[in-house]
């Protein structure tokens, strides 16, 4: 694509961000992107499902609700950036850079994570479970370091949720093998 045709697009996009006329929602389905620069741009609720993004700068970049399903996004620098609410699924996200990004509700299911040091369990019984490896453990809206949750008390586990103690003793096994098995 373009960078002419890009920044239009941007420039549209942000209208509509911002709710203003003439803004037009980011339709990037299925753009060639790669290598391109893109830090820090506002792509929130964009379409960019089977994008190829593979090498592209995102760093610090919002995407916030966009739509990059079945996206390239491989060796891609994602650092800082906003994923939250994004839906990542069936995306390639190998070897991609994502050391401070927030993937906070974000769905990552089928996404190939290999390089990223993050496991995730979209649904393990009822509850969302995201690892970064060295870093944290996120069960449902409960994000603390591996040894916080091998030390919590059942008493501490119940009171992050009625009839934690249970699921916690069935599944927690499973989740310390997602944290060693997302090793960068």
């Amino acid at each position: 694509m373009k960078r002419e045709d890009l920044n239009k697009i941007l420039g549209t996009h942000k209208l509509w961000v911002d709710n203003k006329d003439g803004g037009v929602m980011a339709d990037l389905s299925r753009a060639d992107l790669s290598g391109a620069n893109l830090s820090r741009a506002n792509l929130s609720g964009a379409d960019l499902s089977r994008a190829d993004l593979s090498g592209a700068d995102l760093s610090g970049a919002i995407l916030s609700r966009a739509n990059l399903s079945r996206a390239n996004l491989s060796r891609a620098n994602l650092s800082g950036a906003t994923l939250s609410g994004a839906n990542l699924s069936g995306a390639n996200l190998s070897r991609a850079n994502i050391s401070g990004a927030d993937l906070s509700g974000a769905n990552l299911s089928g996404a190939d994570l290999s390089g990223t040091g993050v496991g995730v369990i979209q649904n393990l019984a009822g509850y969302h479970v995201s690892v970064v490896h060295g870093k944290s453990i996120r069960i449902g809206c409960q994000c603390h370091t591996k040894e916080e949750w091998a030390g919590f008390s059942s008493n501490e586990i119940e009171r992050m949720a009625k009839g934690a103690v249970a699921w916690w003793e069935k599944n927690k096994a499973a989740v310390f093998a997602l944290y060693e098995s997302a090793k960068p």
